[in-house]
């Protein structure tokens, strides 16, 4: 269904000329995204910009992409570390563009949008940037992403946060309440957490004009793939252990139909757990 046909102007010209942009005009009022066109307009464009750490999701994600046809703008701390450690070797050359950046730097990552029309962000929950997670980094980075999104037509956005996490409007059980205060107090993510609830927050808020999706997943393994996932607008009673690569083939899926919407949770179809549709 993806083809990897160059784009019109070379990608990383107009990132560059982007990131000039930006940097020059933070001042500006972005114009409102365009409405999602039917899927033969879009086969266009082809390119995915993913702002991940160096850790294992983002490489099965970027390698999932560009075995879907995509090009692929790695925006990342240390790009070259996360395409070395990828799950399969590299595919042809120019499929990947790499850029160095940090997720609180406002005008890298609204410059990092340009001539995409998917934007995916897999950060994880381990502190990868000069702000820290209580300083309001996810948050900081969804306000800057929907900026960017408004500047240059990018269509859609899919947000990776975690089983822990919060969706907006949900009354938490008493479980999730007791592993928030709990295990991820005692491992140091309690705040990274609150700070993916932050950023959900915000796109629930203020992404009205944008598509988007967040993944909630629970516990990830290198396991060998499972399946199919699907998602639900609910978490299984008990966390899933999920496949990396079977998480990067959902996100890339869910990425591609916007009728995804809002939060969802990746399970394992089985015959306790009734998985609902979350096309709307």
């Amino acid at each position: 269904v993806f083809s990897a046909e160059p784009l019109a102007e070379p990608a990383a010209e107009r990132y560059a000329s982007a990131r000039e942009k930006s940097g020059e005009d933070n001042g500006s009022t972005a114009a409102e995204a365009p409405s999602c066109a039917p899927e033969e307009a879009r086969r266009e464009q082809r390119l995915v910009v993913v702002f991940t750490s160096t850790g294992r999701a983002g490489s099965h994600l970027v390698r999932a992409a560009l075995d879907a046809g995509f090009r692929v703008r790695v925006f990342s701390r240390d790009p070259s570390r996360l395409l070395t450690e990828a799950p399969a070797p590299p595919v042809g050359a120019g499929a990947v563009e790499s850029v160095p950046g940090e997720l609180d730097d406002d005008a890298a990552v609204r410059a990092a949008m340009a001539g995409a029309s998917i934007a995916i962000c897999v950060a994880g929950t381990t502190r990868r940037s000069r702000k820290s997670f209580a300083d309001g980094l996810m948050r900081g980075f969804a306000a800057s992403a929907l900026d960017g999104m408004r500047e240059h037509g990018v269509r859609r956005l899919v947000y990776q946060a975690g089983a822990l996490c919060v969706a907006p409007g949900e009354r938490p059980s008493m479980g999730k309440r007791l592993l928030r205060l709990t295990l991820a107090a005692s491992t140091g993510m309690l705040a990274a957490i609150e700070d993916h609830d932050a950023a959900i927050a915000r796109l629930a808020d203020h992404a009205h004009n944008v598509s988007w999706a967040v993944t909630m997943p629970g516990m990830l393994s290198e396991q060998p793939s499972k399946g199919q996932l699907e998602g639900r607008r609910t978490p299984t009673e008990f966390p899933q252990v999920i496949a990396h690569a079977d998480l990067a083939r959902w996100t890339l899926a869910v990425a591609a139909d916007d009728d995804c919407r809002g939060c969802l949770h990746p399970a394992y179809p089985s015959a306790t757990a009734e998985l609902q549709g979350v096309r709307q």
